[in-house]
């Protein structure tokens, strides 16, 4: 039965508006289904070069892949670790050089815990497409230049830096002769390096950060409806209709906390690690002309993509709690207003019942919690232990 029979008679424009509005949402609902998502086309092949996508039975590329990768990450924190071990470092320099060294097995440890993750990875970007959830196309086109201008970036600083500095370092000592042959073997062990760390974490997070701003968006764009919506027109069947979309949304959130909670938090802890040895490196050096400019714009690098990639993660998922806390808020008043435009005393079960339900919050394997207050305390923590460790 129509709860609209039991109160004020509907204006028949707000029935003709009602129904124009209704078939606008079906032809833009149609539309966004038949474009390409460029995002997720650009994620799904991200997944499949990175073996962390679920590979088919019938496809001997994926598992291939899968190995080759397993290969990689194992083979840079082995290497890196012997190289570091065998190189004649002073006492001073331990805490550093453990700081820095440290960041390649917690990249590895985050690789395994996605590629465990692996079949819920396909189910994830199956509710993407299920939802009509879009991602626009330049978070693709910025996504894929800030990862690659990153690789560059570092292959090139750290190629330098050991040219000049140690040609020998990652040959463990053995002393190549032919200088094309020297900088084309420094060249591909950095690239490879930084294909681990800063690469493949950084990748990690901005895909984090890019699901938790499309969620934003899209519970933003719920609560514009029900503020958009007329107070007469927001009834029970209205009310479901806006409580069914954000239960996908709920369960798209529940699916990123369980793939992305345990490797985000390794993550971080890297970064912190890489942003605690630079600090420590201008703490305790006093001969700065004995370096190269190459060495400073490197550190200086590290350190702001170990500040930046520790920040998008709780900025972006701390801003799923700000707008859900809009959407409870707009659907309450929206529901209070129409108890009262209706003359009837409706009670509000479903606001209700929404403002029941606890919180939810993105966390760092349920022991750090991803909110944009958190960030401040992180940094400072970081900035505070490392200067009481280094003095």
């Amino acid at each position: 039965m129509n709860t609209f029979n039991l109160g004020k008679p509907i204006n028949p424009r707000v029935q003709t508006a009602q129904v124009k509005t209704y078939f606008a949402n079906k032809f833009v609902n149609s539309a966004t289904k038949s474009k390409t998502n460029n995002l997720l086309l650009f994620l799904k092949h991200f997944l499949s070069w990175t073996g962390l996508l679920d590979p088919s039975h019938e496809n001997i590329r994926f598992r291939l892949l899968a190995v080759i990768s397993k290969m990689i990450f194992t083979f840079v924190t082995l290497d890196i670790l012997a190289v570091y071990c065998l190189s004649q470092t002073q006492i001073k320099e331990l805490k550093t050089l453990f700081a820095y060294i440290i960041a390649y097995p917690l990249s590895l440890l985050s690789w395994h815990a996605l590629y465990l993750k692996r079949r819920q990875f396909e189910i994830l970007l199956q509710k993407f497409q299920d939802a009509s959830l879009n991602l626009c196309r330049k978070s693709a086109n910025s996504f894929a230049f800030t990862l690659l201008s990153t690789h560059v970036l570092f292959t090139i600083l750290l190629t330098i830096y050991i040219i000049h500095e140690d040609p020998n370092f990652y040959s463990y000592g053995y002393k190549i002769s032919d200088e094309y042959a020297r900088i084309t073997f420094l060249g591909m062990k950095n690239f490879i390096y930084v294909l681990v760390y800063p690469t493949f974490t950084n990748s990690v997070v901005l895909l984090y950060g890019v699901l938790c701003l499309c969620l934003t968006a899209h519970i933003r764009q719920l609560t514009q409806e029900i503020e958009r919506c007329p107070a007469e027109l927001f009834d029970t069947s209205k009310q479901l209709e806006i409580l069914k979309r954000k239960a996908k949304i709920d369960d798209i959130l529940g699916y990123i906390e369980d793939i992305f909670s345990f490797p985000t938090f390794t993550i971080i802890i890297a970064n912190l690690f890489i942003a605690a040895s630079v600090i420590g490196i201008y703490l305790y050096t006093t001969e700065w002309y004995a370096y190269l400019i190459s060495l400073y714009v490197e550190r200086c690098i590290y350190f702001l993509n170990s500040l930046i990639y520790i920040i998008i993660p709780m900025w972006t998922a701390g801003g799923i709690p700000l707008e859900e806390c809009k959407f409870r808020e707009m659907f309450y008043k929206k529901a209070q207003s129409r108890m009262f435009s209706i003359g009837i005393s409706e009670k509000p079960r479903l606001a209700r019942w929404l403002f029941a339900k606890p919180e939810f919050v993105f966390t760092g394997w349920n022991i750090l919690s991803y909110r944009r207050s958190t960030m401040f305390a992180v940094v400072g923590t970081l900035v505070t232990y490392t200067v009481l460790t280094y003095m």
